[in-house]
């Protein structure tokens, strides 16, 4: 589903972050990514999802495939409710159903200035999810949610992985050992 050909990517001469990284991620799989902090995760994410231009290699992804990414900032629209920023990509009733499960059943009128960290990182991965994507990036997703709701997320975000690729960048172990069918270290 996605092929990385000898990937290079700096921000300048001296903040080289990806250096001729190359592999495939293959339906099916939940690849997490690995790296100490500010060597690429991010960088790799955006690249794959064609928000950033590598300066070497290529990203080989079908056009036709439908692309999901849960950011690492708060990516809500501050106007909309909970319900309202998930059903923009899916129906409503799919909206109510991937928040009650992701712990929201009581927010689904709360808009984003109401919600807490944790609580608008549910609302982004419920939204992520609910595009129903091939593709699915998540950049530090499960930062501020308890492990109990996290464990949820992740047994969700296993059904979609028979049909999907995921690709996360995460810190937490927890959610690295639960989730991943495969890791990839992707600084040298």
């Amino acid at each position: 589903m996605i092929k990385i050909n000898s990937l290079s990517f700096s921000y300048g001469d001296d903040k080289k972050l990806i250096k001729n990284f190359s592999d495939e991620f293959k339906k099916g799989e939940r690849i997490c990514l690995t790296s100490p902090s500010g060597t690429g995760k991010t960088t790799l994410l955006k690249i794959i999802a064609g928000l950033l231009k590598a300066e070497k290699g290529s990203v080989l992804i079908d056009k036709k495939l439908k692309l999901s990414f849960c950011f690492q900032e708060d990516d809500l629209f501050p106007w909309y409710t909970a319900l309202k920023n998930v059903s923009l990509v899916s129906d409503e009733e799919t909206a109510k159903q991937l928040l009650s499960l992701f712990g929201l059943s009581d927010s689904f009128d709360k808009l984003p200035s109401e919600l807490s960290g944790g609580m608008k990182k549910r609302v982004s991965l419920a939204r992520a999810a609910a595009y129903k994507p091939d593709i699915l990036l998540i950049d530090e997703g499960f930062t501020g949610i308890e492990k109990e709701l996290q464990l949820k997320i992740i047994e969700y975000l296993k059904t979609l992985s028979e049909k999907t690729v995921i690709v996360f960048a995460t810190h937490d172990d927890f959610v690295r050992e639960k989730l991943s069918t495969r890791t990839v270290h992707i600084s040298e």
